[in-house]
């Protein structure tokens, strides 16, 4: 099955896209946040910064900008 490639979106635009594939997949989302913005989370933007995908798994990193 070809994923397509998320990196640089939002990632509430593409959780609906991401679920079609939890029957096949193994999803996994992952955090990271810049200590500059852990106080201001609310009011910014979650976007997908890596992608991998392995035999049975999408790992996806997201950040706060």
């Amino acid at each position: 099955m070809n994923i397509p490639d998320y990196v640089g979106r939002k990632l509430n635009n593409v959780l609906d896209e991401i679920k079609k594939y939890e029957d096949s997949y193994k999803i996994i989302i992952k955090e990271t946040i810049s200590p500059a913005n852990k106080d201001t989370v609310e009011n910014t933007e979650c976007r997908i910064v890596r992608q991998k995908v392995s035999d049975n798994t999408i790992e996806i990193t997201v950040s706060y900008f």
